[in-house]
């Protein structure tokens, strides 16, 4: 009946080591590793992370030596380096990566002496232009303001199979998009992303991310390992066949297009997405980094990152690593010998609650009362009742549209008919809103399609 409790012994460390270490595992890394890899970095949990997704460290036989690698920056150089950020403003840091972006540089053997590329010059003219007319090219919601879309300068006949080109910038219609212009000659086709500046591609891949927090932390340590350290070759190499990767970062909106916005390519013989030492550009890694730091303040990033931290104490309570095993055990039986006898036969109501990452169930009468679910949940943790009442925690109705908050305190004694959980029901326990919380606002004493309904019209 109960879920099986993890024998959780401590390990030693102080709390901001574990702190980490956890930081790790949720990015798909195994402890021991996660532990390694901090080890090489002297704790530095942005060092660990990008030694993580550069190399193929998702497997045991991978772990990075507990020594730290004689090209390890140390935590005096990392101090140093911010402690130079902190001096030079923001004018002053684009102006430098400008500079960066249009130098040449004539010792490296490797590449062209020019090593002012068009791509380069473009950039840093497109991150002046950021900092020149920002108020002009983004509203007040941080969005792009876009151009009038392009208007076709000709469109094909039907008959001739002639192509349609766009009247601005270089990519042609294809047959199908060419076909379409022919029928709709006054439908304006817009241009795909690739055909916007590399400001506006790095915008709208930045805006796809902003529900997906540890992809956002991941690319900015990123990029500002790249920044700092742009000659080695490891930072400039993210591998896709590590945990991480998979993860953090496989198939979440707008990763590879931002990543290829910054010249980054897919080497697809070693499965890795790499920068070359010539293309890195240090004005379009200024406006990627600020792009992600700005969607950081977002209340879709921000309530991401309020998920995971609910997600993680969740796994807590559900491993009773809060309280002894036996204590934990105790409590949640207390809790099941409140419950009434599950109906038989198919009979009762089926009610699901999804609990963090765990999808429970089991049927009650019609008559069975809230205070029935609130000590059923208590059999599968035994500290997730206290959450839910002290509303730190929300009991939350997913039948309802929009989705809304049960109040089992004003319900407590009420039937599930009467809060709209017959013939069936379907709730979730989530991350209690500031309003939920603090303004004590309801939703009613019931729900809008049960019996609470039929009482408040």
């Amino acid at each position: 009946m109960f879920k099986k409790l993890k024998n959780i012994v401590p390990k030693g460390g102080s709390n901001e080591h574990r702190r980490k270490v956890q930081t790790l595992e949720q990015m798909g890394f195994q402890k021991s590793i996660a532990e390694n890899a901090l080890d090489a970095s002297n704790g530095n949990l942005e060092q660990a992370t990008n030694l993580l997704l550069s190399s193929n460290l998702g497997s045991n036989d991978s772990a990075p030596s507990r020594s730290a690698p004689a090209s390890q920056p140390t935590p005096s150089t990392n101090a140093n380096a911010n402690a130079n950020a902190q001096q030079n403003s923001e004018e002053a840091q684009l102006s430098r990566a400008i500079q960066e972006s249009l130098q040449t540089t004539s010792n490296n053997n490797n590449h062209s002496d020019n090593f002012k590329s068009a791509a380069s010059i473009r950039a840093g003219q497109a991150a002046a232009a950021r900092a020149k007319n920002a108020s002009r090219k983004f509203g007040a919601n941080g969005k792009v303001i876009p151009k009038k879309q392009s208007t076709l300068s000709s469109a094909s006949n039907p008959k001739t199979k002639t192509t349609v080109s766009m009247s601005t910038g270089n990519s042609q219609l294809t047959s199908t998009e060419a076909k379409f212009a022919a029928e709709h000659p006054g439908v304006k086709i817009p241009k795909k992303l690739k055909d916007h500046s590399k400001l506006q591609q790095i915008m709208r891949c930045t805006k796809r991310l902003a529900s997906h927090a540890l992809a956002v932390d991941t690319l900015i340590i990123a990029l500002r390992h790249i920044r700092n350290d742009p000659d080695n070759d490891k930072y400039r190499k993210i591998n896709k066949s590590t945990a991480g990767y998979k993860r953090v970062l496989e198939d979440k909106p707008g990763v590879m297009d931002l990543l290829k916005a910054m010249n980054f390519y897919e080497r697809h013989a070693t499965m890795d997405i790499v920068l070359e030492r010539s293309s890195v550009d240090h004005a379009l890694l200024y406006m990627g980094i600020s792009a992600l730091e700005e969607v950081r303040e977002t209340e879709d990033y921000l309530s991401a990152k309020r998920q995971i931290a609910f997600l993680r104490e969740v796994k807590k309570i559900q491993d009773g690593a809060n309280v002894s095993e036996d204590d934990e055990v105790v409590k949640r039986a207390e809790f099941i010998s409140k419950c009434p006898t599950e109906p038989t036969g198919g009979a009762g109501a089926l009610l699901q609650v999804k609990i963090g990452e765990e999808m429970i169930s089991r049927r009650f009468d019609g008559d069975d009362i809230v205070n029935d679910i609130v000590n059923w949940i208590g059999g599968h943790g035994s500290a997730i009742p206290s959450m839910i009442m002290s509303r730190d925690w929300s009991l939350v109705d997913l039948h309802r549209y929009p989705v809304a908050e049960i109040d089992t305190e004003l319900n407590m004694d009420r039937t599930l008919q009467y809060i709209g959980c017959w013939p069936s029901g379907k709730l979730e326990i989530r991350p209690s809103t500031t309003q939920w919380k603090e303004e004590r606002v309801t939703s009613g004493d019931g729900s809008s399609r049960g019996l609470g309904a039929a009482h408040h019209h």
